[in-house]
This record gives structure tokens, sequence and C-alpha cells, in this order.
């Protein structure tokens, strides 16, 4: 038996972003269909993935979710039959684009309250 996998897209994610892991399970070239794949995150904190397994379909593929959770580097492995394949994820700090509008928030939201309330009543 052979495990191939595939993140689609294959990127880098931020936190809460996610991709799809499609493992596709082959023997002698053929895919093999009702075979259970397990999927795993060598650690959790930084990308989970779920459900943790699946089976194939006819094409001999299965498929789980992966979502960033925080900052760092990870592998997805999916096993199935005792052959496993792997993939890194790699979970960025927040981007340039992502501090500049964070930063920009927090000003405008900082003027907001400091500007004088007119007096309706």
């Amino acid at each position: 038996v052979n495990v191939n996998l595939v993140l689609d897209p294959d990127r880098t994610l931020q936190p809460g972003d996610t991709t799809t892991a499609r493992a596709t399970v082959t023997q002698g070239g053929a895919p093999q269909a009702g075979k259970t794949v397990t999927f795993s995150t060598a650690n959790p904190s930084v990308a989970s993935v779920s459900p943790g397994s699946a089976v194939t379909g006819s094409s001999g593929q299965a498929q789980a979710t992966v979502r960033g959770a925080s900052q760092g580097n990870t592998t997805v492995t999916a096993s199935a039959e005792g052959a496993t394949a792997s993939k890194p994820v790699q979970v960025p700090d927040l981007s340039l684009i992502g501090l500049v509008a964070l930063a920009i928030g927090v000003v405008l939201i900082g003027l907001l309250q400091r500007r004088p309330r007119s007096a309706q009543e």
C-alpha cells in the first residue's frame, strides 16, 4: 500500500486559515477504496486536523481540514495500512500587513473614544 498526501492549496497558513489535506491510497498504482486514513499533526498547538480519520472513496482519496492555530512549524501526516506520508505546515507570526491593520485599528478606536459626545437631551 502507498499513501500520497497533498495539501490543497499548499500554502503558508495564518492562524484561523484552512487548507485541505488530501490523501490518496494506492496499491500497485490502483486506487484503494474503503481504506481508513488517519490524519494527525506533529504539533496540534500550531495546526489542527479534523476529522482525525476518514475512509477512502472509489478514487482512493480521503480528506481532512487543516487549520492554522498559532505561530510555528509542524507536519501533517496521513497513515493507512502501515504506510505514511507527511507534508510540512508553517504558521508565521502576524504578517506586516496584519500588524499595520492592527495598529491603525487601535489608533482609530482610541480616537473615537476620546471624541467629545454631543449633548442631545
